[in-house]
C-alpha cells in the first residue's frame, strides 16, 4: 500500500471518529507499536539505497501529519466533551428550575392546561384534599404575575387528635437541587424567579394551633437570592403565613456554590415544618 493511500485511509477513519475512544482506536491502528505507519517506517532499510532518503522523508512527513491530525482531533473532541459537561452541570435542580431547551416556562405550562387539569394535578399531590374552588389571575398577561387561588377541603380522621398541615402544599422545595460536593462552573437560573405563598387558616372551635413554622430570613449575595417567611398567630384559632423565595440574580459563580447550596438546605428545612393543629 502506498504512503498516499495510507494517509487517505487514516484521514477518513479519523474524520469518522466522534468519541475519544474511537480516536484512540485509530491512533493504535496507525501509530501504535505495531501500527501501519510504524511498521512502514521499519521498511526504510529494505528500500533500494537510492530511494531510502526520499522514502524516509515521506515517512517522516506522514508521521508528523498523522500526529498533528490526531492532536487536533483530540482537542476538538475534548472541547465538545467539556461543553457537554458544562451544559449538564450548568444547573442541576430537580424542581423545575432548570431552563433547558424544550422546557416550558411555568407560565407556559399553566397556559397549556385547562382549569380542570390544574385542579386534578393539585389534588393528586395529596391524599386527603379536595379543591372546592379555583381561580387564576393574569393567565395570559406575561407582564403581570400569575396568581392561583385554591379553596380546599381537608378530610380529617376523627380518631386523630392532631392534624399536621404543611402551609406550602405543593409549592415547597422537596429536595436540594444542588447535590454536588464542589462545582467547577457557574449556576445559571436562566431568568429571575419569584415563588410567593400566602396562607391564612381559621380554625373551628374544636381545634387550636399547637405549633407552627417560625419566621425566618435567609439571603445571599446582596439579596441575589432571598427567602423570607413571616408567620403571625392570632390567639389560638387563626394564623397567617407569607413566604417569598426570590431569585433576583440569575448567575452565581462556582465560588458561591456552597453558600447557594446551604441556602437551599435551610429553606427546605424551614418549609418542612408543619402547622400542628390539636383537637380539644
Amino acid at each position: 500500500m502506498s504512503i498516499e493511500n495510507i494517509r487517505n485511509d487514516f484521514e477518513n477513519e479519523l474524520n469518522n471518529c466522534s468519541t475519544l475512544a474511537e480516536v484512540d482506536v485509530v491512533r493504535i491502528k496507525y501509530r501504535g507499536q505495531k501500527g501501519i505507519i510504524t511498521l512502514l517506517s521499519r521498511t526504510i532499510k529494505d528500500q533500494p539505497k537510492e530511494e531510502r532518503g526520499t522514502f524516509g522523508k515521506n515517512i517522516n512527513i506522514l508521521k508528523n501529519a498523522a500526529d498533528k491530525l490526531l492532536s487536533d482531533k483530540l482537542e476538538e473532541l475534548k472541547k465538545v466533551e467539556l461543553e457537554n459537561q458544562v451544559e449538564a452541570e450548568w444547573m442541576d435542580p430537580s424542581i423545575n428550575m432548570k431552563s433547558d431547551k424544550g422546557h416550558l416556562h411555568p407560565l407556559s405550562e399553566i397556559q397549556n392546561k385547562i382549569e380542570d387539569d390544574i385542579i386534578i394535578d393539585f389534588e393528586n399531590s395529596f391524599t386527603n384534599l379536595e379543591v372546592l374552588n379555583y381561580e387564576i389571575k393574569n393567565k395570559n398577561e406575561i407582564d403581570k404575575p400569575t396568581i392561583e387561588t385554591f379553596e380546599i377541603l381537608i378530610d380529617h380522621q376523627e380518631n386523630n387528635s392532631n392534624l399536621y398541615l404543611n402551609p406550602f402544599f405543593d409549592e415547597s422545595f422537596k429536595t436540594n437541587p444542588f447535590k454536588q460536593q464542589n462545582r467547577l462552573y457557574p449556576v445559571d437560573f436562566g431568568y429571575p424567579r419569584k415563588y410567593i405563598v400566602n396562607f391564612t387558616l381559621e380554625l373551628p372551635d374544636n381545634f387550636i394551633i399547637d405549633s407552627y413554622p417560625k419566621s425566618k430570613l435567609i439571603s445571599l449575595e446582596k439579596e441575589g437570592i432571598k427567602y423570607l417567611l413571616t408567620t403571625r398567630k392570632h390567639q389560638n384559632f387563626k394564623i397567617n403565613l407569607k413566604s417569598s423565595f426570590l431569585i433576583n440574580k440569575t448567575i452565581f459563580h462556582n465560588f458561591e456554590y456552597q453558600a447557594l447550596k446551604e441556602l437551599f438546605n435551610q429553606t427546605i428545612t424551614s418549609q418542612k415544618q408543619p402547622i400542628v393543629l390539636k383537637r380539644i
